[in-house]
């Protein structure tokens, strides 16, 4: 038995160092995010400031950075306790904040860069989006209360009982489902517009420079959109199995495709960027050579209206 133990310590200790190096990395990529953005300012002829860092896009990348940093590095101090209940627990309190931020900094970011496709494609739902929009981060910072409660009480009242402890635990998982399914529904929505567009542009020739930032966006977005769905399973997985080593390796396998997230939200942007400066060395006339049937000038002109009545013109990159 003892020799059990010891093998399941010794698996945890790298899931722990793994979960500590990927924090790292998702830490170093900041500064490389505000290099980014400064040398695309620096191209552009605009001046570097703390207003044009933290622009609506820039500022939730950098949250999406720095919550997913904190929550590996909470999760990597966690499973180095081994199973020390106590110390998880602080540990999972820490990690749900972080976790909230993270989401609801993809969802707002999300919204951004997609409110144009939805307004072009599936106008009637625009309001609901912006609904679930307020909505989703509401639920999850909800589901903190109970977690957060029942994490003081085990620590500055040890002897609260355990049922009350678990019927706090099951409100929070209960209140975080609803924020999961919610956020489901807000993806549901972003893929299907996203689709309707890659559908429409590939029927078109000679796309304009809008056009062309919201293909970009259907691409990523797409991408991002499927690994966030599969990461999430991941985690509904870790949280369905008895706890140890491979409810650990579920997760570290959920949080790693949120970097991929991440990572893929940073190459949208990247791809806005280079098509932004060659729009701005073309010509507004610019258009990619394997671009695609031009549309009337009635849809074109609808893109123009989606770009501009949404967030998402004001700093497309």
């Amino acid at each position: 038995m003892d020799e059990y133990f010891e093998t399941l310590l010794a698996q945890e200790q790298v899931i722990s160092h793994y979960a500590a190096v990927i924090s790292g990395v998702s830490f170093l990529t900041i500064p490389a995010l505000i290099y980014l953005i400064q040398t695309h300012l620096a191209s552009q002829g605009k001046p570097f400031s703390l207003k044009t860092l933290l622009t609506p896009f820039n500022a939730t990348l950098l949250g999406l950075a720095i919550s997913f940093t904190g929550l590996c590095a909470a999760d990597s101090y966690a499973v180095s306790s081994g199973f020390n209940p106590q110390v998880r627990a602080n540990c999972g309190a820490v990690q749900a904040v972080f976790a909230c931020s993270y989401h609801t900094c993809y969802i707002i970011y999300s919204y951004n860069r997609g409110i144009a496709i939805i307004k072009l494609h599936l106008p009637k739902l625009k309001r609901f989006m912006k609904f679930l929009l307020y909505i989703i981060p509401c639920i999850f910072y909800t589901s903190l209360v109970p977690q957060i409660t029942a994490t003081v009480l085990a620590e500055v009242q040890p002897s609260t009982s355990p049922e009350l402890l678990n019927l706090l635990g099951n409100v929070a998982q209960a209140v975080n489902a609803a924020g999961s399914i919610s956020a489901a529904m807000f993806d549901g929505i972003l893929l299907a517009s996203f689709f309707k567009g890659t559908i429409a542009f590939r029927q078109k020739n000679g796309l304009n420079v809008d056009e062309m930032r919201l293909v970009i966006i259907s691409k990523y977005g797409t991408s991002a959109i499927v690994v966030y769905f599969i990461s999430n399973g991941f985690f509904v997985a870790s949280f369905s199995v008895p706890h140890g080593v491979f409810a650990d390796e579920l997760m570290q396998v959920a949080q790693t495709l949120l970097f991929f997230v991440y990572l893929i939200l940073v190459g949208m942007k990247v791809e806005l960027q280079r098509n932004s400066d060659n729009s701005s060395s073309v010509g507004p006339g610019y258009a990619p050579k394997n671009s695609v049937p031009s549309i009337t000038n009635k849809k074109t002109s609808n893109v123009s209206a989606a770009m501009e009545d949404s967030a998402t013109c004001q700093k497309m990159v």
